[in-house]
């Protein structure tokens, strides 16, 4: 996941019980951490700019798997290469400069929110669900 693309963005496909569907990512940028909540329903992706030039800052959104929607995005500095997990309970993580942001998505709301109940935690289990091995780069 990391590599610079040079021939337009990068592409990402799922087919979870939640849904099916393509997304295309940002121009400039490449994929740095992905991951699918445990009901196959959200996929989290967090983007990095693969340019030396500009100001692009990156940024962690979270997708619906049926419609592809946005339910959760923000925009952190330039470089930070967040990684992504979902937990059990509608728990996300992602982390930042600070540390690790843990939040609860309102996933049935349409369109990005803006009103996710936070918590700063320092320690991060990493481990990965089976979901996240049919989460593919294209």
């Amino acid at each position: 996941m990391g590599r610079a693309r040079e021939d337009g963005p990068y592409q990402i496909g799922w087919s979870l019980p939640g849904g099916s569907g393509r997304h295309r990512t940002n121009t400039g940028r490449s994929v740095t951490s992905a991951a699918v909540d445990p009901t196959g329903r959200l996929i989290a992706i967090s983007e990095t700019t693969t340019l030396s030039i500009g100001h692009a800052r990156d940024v962690v959104y979270v997708l619906r798997t049926d419609t592809g929607a946005d339910v959760f995005r923000t925009y952190l500095p330039r470089y930070t290469r967040s990684q992504v997990v979902f937990f059990e309970g509608g728990l996300f993580g992602y982390s930042n400069l600070e540390g690790t942001r843990i939040l609860k998505v309102p996933e049935a709301q349409a369109g990005v929110s803006r009103g996710c109940s936070t918590a700063d935690v320092f320690v991060l289990d990493d481990s990965r669900s089976q979901q996240e091995d049919r989460l593919h780069l294209l």
